[in-house]
């Protein structure tokens, strides 16, 4: 792959991964300034929601331990920023880095090989 690239999409990777985190740390200052989670009746809990999107949505339908259902810190802090970091944007960040890191000798090897099949005398 290109240099330009490359580079670019390692940007979008580290966006990828960087984002949930941010988002935690957001939702973690807006539960703590508050106090805790009110159900959606507290003025910042709109916000704490939002910042586990979208995990959040998933998280209504499954079933989860009661332990966790407890406690308001694990419900809607570390079990959706886990989710988005685990299941969703970190297998993101990985394919990209795996695309960013192909080797341009291998693409312009494929190129020359097929480019030989074809009768241009390159082999």
């Amino acid at each position: 792959m290109s240099r330009p690239w490359s580079i670019f999409i390692r940007i979008l990777a580290f966006l990828s991964l960087s984002m949930p985190v941010v988002c935690t740390g957001i939702a973690l200052g807006a539960f703590r300034q508050q106090g805790g989670f009110g159900a959606g009746h507290l003025s910042l809990d709109p916000i704490i929601g939002w910042m586990g999107m979208p995990a959040m949505l998933f998280l209504e339908r499954i079933p989860l331990p009661r332990w966790i259902e407890q406690r308001d810190l694990l419900l809607v802090i570390v079990v959706p920023a886990l989710f988005n970091v685990l299941i969703l944007w970190g297998p993101l960040a990985w394919f990209l880095l795996r695309l960013a890191r192909r080797k341009p000798e291998a693409r312009a090897l494929a190129i020359s090989h097929s480019q030989g099949e074809h009768g241009t005398g390159r082999a």
